[in-house]
């Protein structure tokens, strides 16, 4: 995607894709659901943990388009499974977040990612473990797909 140095595909049909580049003070970063992959009414979050393919302790980044919580792109802090253990944190500092329809189809939720807080603070330089998951509802603890894997933020995937 223009703008990103690097992307990787979260899913086997590559309907989702995280792009990002490294910066001085930390990353820039898009979660894009490609049309047909129900992203375009539904929540689609990258996320970063201590444990590999665990949900906790982590930290995600969801980008929600549906009403309640509306279009918006926010950080959240994992310290268990139960809704009640997922919650929005300040931990990890986001800004220019948006979500962004394009004539195409795409569905775009966008962020910039400073510094390194959080409970799982990602390494930029090297090997992180990460997981994301997507749902066309409302409810964040359903996960219609979902996945893990090994990515190194300083690498061309």
């Amino acid at each position: 995607m223009k703008g990103y140095s690097r992307a990787v595909a979260l899913s086997s049909d590559s309907l989702f894709v995280f792009h990002w580049t490294i910066t001085k003070t930390g990353m820039n970063g898009a979660l894009e659901a490609k049309p047909r992959s129900g992203g375009e009414k539904g929540w689609l979050s990258i996320g970063w943990t201590q444990r590999a393919n665990r949900m906790q302790p982590g930290d995600a980044i969801v980008g929600n388009v549906l009403l309640p919580r509306g279009r918006r792109v926010a950080a959240y802090a994992m310290t268990g499974k139960s809704m009640s253990k997922i919650n929005e944190t300040k931990r990890v500092k986001l800004t220019g977040a948006s979500v962004q329809r394009t004539t195409g189809g795409r569905t775009i939720f966008k962020f910039t990612r400073v510094g390194k807080g959080g409970l799982a603070p990602p390494n930029y330089t090297g090997h992180n473990n990460m997981i994301w998951g997507f749902a066309n509802t409302q409810n964040y603890a359903i996960h219609t797909q979902r996945g893990g894997l090994l990515v190194n933020l300083a690498c061309k995937v």
